[in-house]
């Protein structure tokens, strides 16, 4: 049944999530580049 249920969910939260998702993944990876080259320089 939840099977079911999760079929008949819209996509709009899926795309939300993804969006989500997407903008958490670019902030890591800005962060992790910005820790990075300032680990360098020092």
């Amino acid at each position: 049944m939840s099977h079911a249920a999760s079929e008949i969910q819209p996509p709009e939260i899926e795309r939300d999530g993804e969006a989500k998702t997407r903008i958490a993944i670019r902030r890591l990876d800005k962060f992790e580049t910005t820790a990075d080259s300032s680990g360098n320089s020092n």
